[in-house]
């Protein structure tokens, strides 16, 4: 498998982060929990970091389980496409 083309590994994306920040504060906002429930910084910065194009490669970002790849991961890739 090819690495995702859109951003070199090991960049950070600060606009990126920032929309992923704003969503899991929507989230957390939503459901009545703290934004670590929803993802951790470094579960946010390793999305950033590794910029998936795929629920596959979602998954293997740390910090991204079954469930958080089932609730989360279709929206987290538009996230990433919408650049």
């Amino acid at each position: 498998l090819a690495p995702a083309a859109s951003a070199p590994q090991g960049d950070v994306d600060p606009e990126l982060r920032a929309r992923l920040r704003s969503w899991r504060s929507d989230v957390a906002r939503e459901r009545g929990v703290p934004a670590y429930v929803v993802l951790h910084d470094a579960t946010i910065d390793g999305i950033v970091r590794a910029w998936p194009t795929t629920l596959d490669e979602l998954r293997n970002v740390p910090g991204i389980g079954d469930k958080k790849l089932e609730h989360y991961g279709d929206e987290l890739l538009q996230i990433i496409r919408t650049r």
